[in-house]
C-alpha cells in the first residue's frame, strides 16, 4: 500500500510493513485565544427575602383595597365578639374584611349567647347593630298572709300565691291576682332578667264591709239576697255592691230593704223595731216590682208583706208591664207567717232588626245582644233600643212590641 493510500484510508490499520497499529483517540480541541462558557442560576438569601417581602407587599395592598370597613354596634357595650374568620383584621373599633358572609359570636353575661352570618356587601363602610337577648330573671309574689290567690302574668294562669322564683322573661309584664272575696289586684311590672331575682309584695284587700243588724224583738233571721246569714244581734260580712236585706220573725211583720255596701266601710244600720201581725203574707216575685191586688185591692209591689184576716181564703193577682198576669189563692192562720214566690212569665214578641251596617251591635236596655241584623224576642213593652257602630253616630230609640204583630225596625 502507498503512503497514499493510507493518507485516503486513515481506519485501515495496516501499515506498510505488515504490522498492526493502535486505534486513534479523539482528543479535546481548543481554538488558541478562546475559553468556554458555563450558565448557572443560583438564589441567594437576599434575593429569596425580597422576593418574599414583594409577595407580602402584593397581597396586603390587595387587601387593603378589597377588604370593607365593618363596625359592630353591640348592646351591652361589654359583650364579648369574636370574628370567625382568619381574614379579619381589627383596627380599633372596626374590623377589615372582604366581601361575603361573617361568623360572628357574641356572648356577655346574663344574655343569650348568639352565632350568626353577617352578610358583607360592597359598601366601603358599614355598621351592624346587634341586641343582645337578657336571659329570663325569677319572679318571687307574696300576698302577705293571705295565700292562695291566682296570679295571672300577660292574663294567663302561673300559679297561687306564695309564687316563688317563677322564671320570667325580661321586659313589660303586667301581674293580676284573684282570690274570692278580694278585690282584684293589677299591676305592670319590668323584668331586668339577667338571671336575676326580683319580689314583689301585695296586699289583696276585702271587697266586703260588716254590717250589723240589731232588731227589737231579737232573734230574727237575717236574709241576704235569698240567703239567710243568722239571727240577730248579727255582724255580718257582706260583699260591696246593693244587696236585698229580709229580716223575719215569726208572728211579726217582714222587714225588708236595700242597703249599698261600700268594701272596708263598717255600717251599722238602725234598730229594727219588728211590728206584730196576726197573720203576715210576704210576697216575692221574679222579677220584683210587680203591682199586687188582694180581693181586687191594690196592695202595692213585690216584694211585700201584707197583714191579713186569719182564716179566710184571699186571692192575689200579679201584673207587670210585658208579663203575664199571674193569680194565687192562700189562707193563713193566727200568728202565721206565709211566704209566697211567683215567678211571672214575660209576653214576648219577635221584632226583625235590619240595620247598615252590617256589623253594627245591638243593645236591648243596656244590654248587649250581639249583631243588630237579627230577629229578637222583646217583651211586650216598651223596650231602649240602641244600635251602635264605630265610626257612626248610635241611634236608639223607645219601641213597644206588640205581640201577634210582624214587626220590623230598619235602620240605616
Amino acid at each position: 500500500m502507498s503512503d497514499d493510500d493510507k493518507i485516503k484510508n486513515p481506519s485501515s490499520n495496516v501499515t506498510g510493513n505488515g504490522n498492526l497499529e493502535e486505534p486513534i483517540q479523539p482528543i479535546d480541541f481548543t481554538p488558541v485565544g478562546q475559553t468556554s462558557k458555563k450558565f448557572s442560576f443560583k438564589l441567594s438569601p437576599a434575593k429569596i427575602i425580597l422576593s418574599a417581602f414583594l409577595l407580602l407587599f402584593a397581597g396586603v395592598a390587595w387587601f387593603v383595597l378589597s377588604a370593607k370597613s365593618v363596625y359592630l354596634d353591640v348592646t351591652p357595650a361589654t359583650s364579648l365578639i369574636s370574628v370567625q374568620s382568619p381574614l379579619a383584621i381589627k383596627i380599633g373599633p372596626r374590623y377589615l374584611v372582604l366581601e361575603g358572609d361573617l361568623p360572628v359570636t357574641v356572648s356577655a353575661e346574663g344574655y343569650y349567647s348568639l352565632d350568626t352570618n353577617l352578610t358583607v356587601t360592597d359598601q366601603q363602610a358599614q355598621t351592624f347593630v346587634i341586641n343582645m337577648q337578657p336571659l329570663p330573671g325569677f319572679l318571687t309574689l307574696n300576698s302577705g298572709n293571705i295565700n292562695g290567690a291566682q296570679v295571672f302574668i300577660d292574663g294567663q294562669l302561673v300559679g297561687q300565691t306564695p309564687l316563688t322564683n317563677f322564671e320570667l322573661a325580661a321586659g313589660d309584664h303586667i301581674i293580676s291576682v284573684t282570690l274570692d272575696r278580694y278585690q282584684p289586684f293589677e299591676t305592670p311590672i319590668f323584668m331586668e332578667g339577667r338571671q336575676t331575682s326580683q319580689s314583689l309584695d301585695i296586699e289583696l284587700l276585702p271587697a266586703w264591709a260588716e254590717v250589723s243588724f240589731n232588731t227589737s224583738p231579737a232573734g230574727a233571721v237575717v236574709s241576704i239576697d235569698g240567703q239567710d246569714r243568722g239571727q240577730t244581734p248579727l255582724v255580718a260580712e257582706i260583699l260591696e255592691g246593693e244587696h236585698e236585706i229580709l229580716v223575719k220573725l215569726p208572728a211579726h211583720k217582714a222587714w225588708t230593704q236595700s242597703i249599698d255596701v261600700i268594701a272596708r266601710q263598717s255600717m251599722t244600720l238602725p234598730l229594727i223595731e219588728l211590728e206584730q201581725a196576726d197573720g203576715l203574707v210576704l210576697l216575692q216575685s221574679t222579677p220584683s216590682n210587680a203591682n199586687v191586688t188582694m180581693d181586687g185591692v191594690f196592695q202595692g209591689q213585690t216584694p211585700l208583706e201584707i197583714i191579713v184576716p186569719p182564716g179566710t181564703t184571699h186571692e192575689l193577682s200579679f201584673f207587670l208591664n210585658g208579663y203575664q198576669e199571674t193569680r194565687r189563692s192562700f189562707t193563713t192562720r193566727p200568728e202565721q207567717e206565709v211566704s209566697l214566690q211567683v215567678n211571672l212569665d214575660p209576653i214576648l214578641s219577635s221584632v226583625e232588626i235590619s240595620v247598615t251596617p252590617q256589623d253594627a251591635e245591638l243593645f236591648v236596655n243596656g244590654e248587649f245582644k250581639g249583631n243588630a241584623n237579627q230577629t229578637i224576642e222583646l217583651l211586650a213593652a216598651t223596650q231602649l233600643l240602641e244600635i251602635k257602630r264605630e265610626g257612626y253616630v248610635p241611634f236608639e230609640t223607645n219601641f213597644v212590641s206588640r205581640p201577634g204583630l210582624e214587626q220590623k225596625l230598619i235602620s240605616a
